[in-house]
């Protein structure tokens, strides 16, 4: 059996990583980032799968500082998600994917979580809704935020 380091110099992931990095046109997906490092970032591992046998939606191209903010935010997440109950992770899951669906810019990424909220058929509506309201209310925090930065620095 390969080791996983081993896995990534494989020749189909080799061709899978420049299939991504292709469809990216090079840039980072995050921060629009075309000159430091990029690399092919999986969004989802699935236990006895090889890196290159994951549909192209399912990678996205991340400069180095990018991919290691991702990873630090999994990791909290992770740490967060953890400590939840089973009742907690049903509502969770569905605040989660409300705000997902009301931030994701790319329609293919929002057809894989509505399909994925559709597995999950206890989550309610309400809850789901709850989670687009965050996501709005954290936007427009954000822009009040951004401007009384603005308006400092004048």
């Amino acid at each position: 059996m390969s080791t996983y380091s081993e896995k990534l110099r494989d020749p189909r992931w080799q061709r899978r990583r420049l299939e991504k990095l292709n469809e990216a046109e090079f840039t980072c997906e995050i921060c629009t980032d075309t000159r430091t490092t990029l690399h092919v970032h999986h969004r989802v591992y699935e236990r006895g799968r090889n890196p290159w046998d994951y549909d192209l939606d399912d990678l996205e191209v991340l400069c180095e500082g990018c991919h290691e903010i991702k990873h630090e935010q999994l990791a909290v997440l992770n740490r967060v998600i953890s400590r939840a109950s089973y009742l907690d992770l049903e509502g969770l899951t569905a605040v989660v994917a409300g705000y997902l669906m009301q931030n994701e810019p790319h329609a293919r990424a929002k057809e894989q979580i509505a399909s994925a909220l559709g597995e999950v058929t206890t989550l309610g509506v309400e809850t789901i809704k709850a989670g687009r309201i965050a996501a709005i209310a954290e936007k427009k925090f954000f822009a009040r935020w951004l401007k009384r930065e603005e308006d400092k620095r004048r």
